[in-house]
């Protein structure tokens, strides 16, 4: 048996690539004194494929490994790259616990001081408890901070690292997901442990085990769930710095287990130290992750003279509106995410912009939900509205539900859109169920829902509201 934790991940994947640009990070985390683990420069391989057009082929990233291996490493190698090397304007590094935070920031700050050559690039930086900032002469600048009840407002940077990800939630993630794909290079980074409240960070770990999507990049140490917990080999497996230096070492993987055993808790040791996810319930989502993917397709909005259906939602908080639409090809229904954006005050104009270069056949609003009060604007605005009462949006969501399942609905994997499919789950009515909106995030998938359901009613001869 290898004495030494395994430096391949148990599982990989990475979106096609034509260049790597880990080579120069890896280098200059060893000119920096701090050399990387064969893991971690792999993890940074996997992160760092570029496409021909000089984009990262890895919007997303995951990584999942135990703690105490160094997770710290390839995200400070990915930073520190990212600054020095890559010129990226705004690097934002989110924690869940502002301790994360801020012991992120003092090793970060430890690197520079103690390289003359990156010192002296570098115009301030800020150590006060939740600013924590180092800032370049020439503008650029790493943030550190804690991810708050507020989501992801007032993020804006083409790179953001989740670090603790376990802890993220769908709303979060639905509030920063926008801000960050709207970047003209962007990159987002899940780096967590194994946590069996973690949703978010489970549906990484389900598309990147299924190797689902195009732009993922994905990296895994974990046991074999069949293995024993008593099993050394599956303790290397999971934790790779084990046997490096200054890595675990596993005499003190054994002290963890003789601990978890007696006191009768090895589910939690499989679950912390080795990496296994518990079976019960994956995402618990109206919607699998695989059954989403499969609807995946290259979609191109129909020509302007074409009808589609648009759908409008609003979320609870009334901070986000979504606009969806729909259009059928071959019997199949296709979606496309319109707009996603903060407030609702965007959304008659952005309407009435649409009305007037594309035929539209109805829009579509639970007149029961935050939504219902547009519908007054809506109509003065002479736009064709469909309104659906609770019968109408229970058969909308059902039908919705129902075409994914059965492969009858496509999309193009809109990020904002998968989001909201993550984070979709049942409001279980007397005879039915309809989306739970208390972690408003599900405002995209809503939108595209009714716009769908808006494709199946007939649609006024004049512009008004009908009501169904």
């Amino acid at each position: 048996m290898a004495s030494e934790g395994s430096q391949t991940p148990r599982y990989e994947f990475a979106p096609e690539e034509s260049s790597n640009a880990a080579d120069e990070a890896i280098d200059l985390m060893a000119q920096v004194g701090k050399p990387m683990y064969p893991w971690q420069a792999r993890s940074l391989q996997l992160m760092l494929g570029c496409r021909p057009d000089g984009l990262w082929a890895a919007f997303e990233f995951g990584l999942i490994v135990a703690r105490q291996n160094g997770k710290g490493g390839v995200l400070e190698g990915r930073e520190l790259a990212g600054l020095f090397l890559f010129g990226e304007r705004r690097i934002i590094h989110s924690a869940h616990e502002a301790d994360t935070a801020a012991e992120a920031f003092e090793r970060m700050r430890e690197i520079i001081d103690g390289t003359s050559w990156l010192s002296k690039r570098v115009k301030k930086m800020n150590s006060a408890p939740g600013k924590q900032r180092i800032e370049l002469m020439n503008g650029q600048k790493l943030s550190y901070r804690t991810r708050t009840a507020s989501g992801g407002r007032g993020f804006s940077a083409p790179v953001v690292i989740l670090d603790e990800a376990q802890a993220l939630k769908a709303r979060q993630l639905a509030a920063i997901m926008p801000v960050v794909s709207k970047q003209p290079n962007p990159q987002l980074i899940y780096a967590g442990t194994v946590d069996d409240r973690a949703a978010v960070l489970r549906g990484v770990v389900e598309r990147g085990r299924g190797r689902i999507g195009t732009r993922l990049g994905y990296a895994e140490w974990s046991a074999d769930p069949e293995s024993a917990p008593e099993d050394r080999a599956s303790w290397l497996d999971a934790n790779p710095s084990s046997g490096l230096d200054g890595g675990l070492t596993l005499e003190y993987i054994q002290a963890e287990y003789d601990a978890f055993m007696s006191a009768g808790a090895l589910a939690q040791f499989n679950q912390e130290r080795r990496s296994i996810w518990p079976e019960a319930g994956a995402l618990g989502t109206l919607i699998g992750v695989a059954e989403w993917e499969a609807g995946l397709a290259n979609i191109v909005l129909p020509k302007s003279d074409e009808p589609i259906a648009v759908g409008v939602a609003v979320t609870p908080d009334r901070k986000w509106a979504s606009v969806g639409f729909a259009w059928k090809v071959d019997g199949k229904t296709r979606l496309d995410l319109a707009s996603h954006q903060e407030g609702t005050d965007w959304v008659i104009p952005f309407l009435t912009e649409i009305a007037a270069r594309r035929k539209i056949a109805t829009v579509a609003v639970d007149q029961m939900g935050p939504a219902g009060t547009l519908l007054v604007p809506m109509g003065a605005a002479r736009l064709p509205v469909t309104a659906a009462n609770t019968a109408g949006y229970k058969t909308a969501v059902a039908e919705f539900v129902d075409g994914v399942r059965q492969g009858r609905i496509q999309h193009r994997g809109q990020p904002e859109l998968t989001v909201a499919v993550n984070g979709a789950r049942e409001h279980k009515l007397r005879d039915g169920f309809v989306y739970a909106r208390r972690d408003s995030v599900i405002s995209p998938l809503e939108a595209v829902t009714l716009a769908a359901w808006g494709l199946t009613q007939s649609a006024p001869s004049e512009p008004s509201v009908i009501f169904l």
